[in-house]
């Protein structure tokens, strides 16, 4: 009975697997265009079940935590509001790995988290939070839903306190991380999961 799998010639056993998902994930939130980048993210809220992609900002191993950003006024924050249990998917297709979590969230605004990650992010991307109009409102035409004069002046500064004030952190605390590779020699799947302090409680070969 073999208790390894082999990924671009190296051997992984559980412990080893463990520690490799999380080296993915970090990499996938500090690195541009990178395949874990992007997740797909997933609530269940009262309107029924929701999923959609969001950028990936930071990954902390040692306390088994995912951060990305996010619009208060978006309708993913009132799902977690009823219903703080998500699920999130990132998929690799040139090494076909990929990581499926499970777990629960807790949201940063006018804290610590909230200020330096608002710190570094940039000008451009500070536009996202400062439309009229909340995410998802619908609109009369297509468009962007920014001011005029922010369409046309990414310096502008008369909107930057109202941007900030919509401007929300969401950190994953994850429960369970599971990871499949598949091959066609045959798939591997293995599970990892955490108590809510965000400790490694048990690691398991699963079957895919």
């Amino acid at each position: 009975m073999k208790h390894t799998i082999t990924i671009n010639g190296e051997e992984f056993g559980l412990e080893s697997l463990e520690q490799y998902c999380w080296q993915l994930l970090s990499k996938g939130a500090s690195q541009r265009n990178d395949a874990m980048q992007y997740m797909s993210f997933a609530t269940a809220g009262d309107e029924g079940a929701a999923v959609r992609t969001v950028v990936l900002r930071a990954a902390q191993p040692a306390q088994h935590l995912l951060l990305f950003y996010t619009d208060k006024r978006s309708p993913k924050c009132e799902a977690i509001q009823t219903d703080e249990r998500v699920a999130a998917v990132f998929y690799d297709d040139a090494s076909k790995v990929q990581l499926a979590i499970k777990g629960y969230v807790t949201t940063h605004q006018h804290d610590e988290i909230a200020q330096l990650a608002w710190q570094q992010t940039s000008p451009a991307s500070r536009k996202a939070y400062m439309t009229s109009q909340a995410p998802s409102s619908v609109r009369p035409a297509s468009g962007s839903g920014l001011p005029q004069t922010l369409e046309r002046n990414d310096q502008d500064d008369s909107h930057i306190e109202k941007a900030r004030n919509n401007f929300l952190v969401i950190a994953i605390h994850v429960t369970a991380l599971d990871f499949l590779l598949l091959a066609a020699t045959g798939n591997s799947r293995a599970g990892f999961y955490y108590d809510r302090q965000g400790r490694l409680e048990n690691t398991a070969w699963l079957t895919p």
